[in-house]
C-alpha cells in the first residue's frame, strides 16, 4: 500500500501514475524475466509517460461528468471504460522491449486490468470527494454524508 499526500485538491495525473507505474513494476519484478537496467530504466519512464495520459483522460472524464450533472457522485465508480484502451497501450509499449511476451500473457494482462482499475477508481473518487467538498446541492451533501461521516457539511465550516 502507498501512500499520496496533497496540499489541497486531487493529486494529478503524473503523481498517479508514478504510484501506478511502481505497484506495476514492484509487483511483476518478481514474475518478469530479468533485463538489462537501461531497457527497465526505459520502459519504467515511458510507462510513466503513457499512465500520465491515461490518468489524465479518467480525471478529465469524471470532472466533465461532474460538471455535467452533480448527480453523477452518486453513480458507481465505474473504471471499465478506460481499462482496455490503457492495458492494451501498456501490452503495446511492451511490445518493443525484450520481455514483450510477459505482458502478452492473459495472467499479466487481467493483473493489470485490477491494478490500474483500483488506482483509477480511487482518482475517480477523490475527484468526486474534492467536488462534493465544494457542492452545495444535495447530490453534495449525501455523498458527504456517506463518506465523510462526522466531518462538517455546511459550507462555512468547510471553508
Amino acid at each position: 500500500m502507498q501512500i499520496m499526500i496533497t496540499d489541497g485538491g486531487p493529486h494529478p495525473p503524473d503523481k498517479w501514475a508514478q504510484v501506478t507505474t511502481q505497484t506495476i513494476l514492484d509487483d511483476i519484478t518478481a514474475n518478469a524475466p530479468q533485463t538489462g537496467v537501461g531497457e527497465a530504466q526505459d520502459f519504467r519512464r515511458a510507462l510513466e509517460e503513457l499512465l500520465t495520459d491515461h490518468h489524465g483522460a479518467v480525471q478529465s472524464h469524471e470532472r466533465r461528468a461532474l460538471e455535467a450533472d452533480m448527480a453523477h457522485l452518486a453513480t458507481p465508480l465505474d473504471p471499465a471504460p478506460h481499462l482496455e484502451r490503457t492495458v492494451q497501450a501498456i501490452v503495446a509499449l511492451a511490445r518493443q522491449c525484450s520481455f514483450a511476451g510477459y505482458f502478452e500473457r492473459p495472467e499479466t494482462q487481467e493483473y493489470l486490468r485490477r491494478t490500474i482499475g483500483t488506482h483509477f477508481a480511487t482518482a475517480m473518487h477523490v475527484e468526486r470527494a474534492w467536488r462534493a467538498d465544494r457542492g452545495e446541492d444535495e447530490h453534495a451533501a449525501a455523498f458527504r454524508r456517506q463518506y465523510h461521516s462526522g466531518a462538517p457539511t455546511d459550507q462555512a465550516t468547510r471553508e
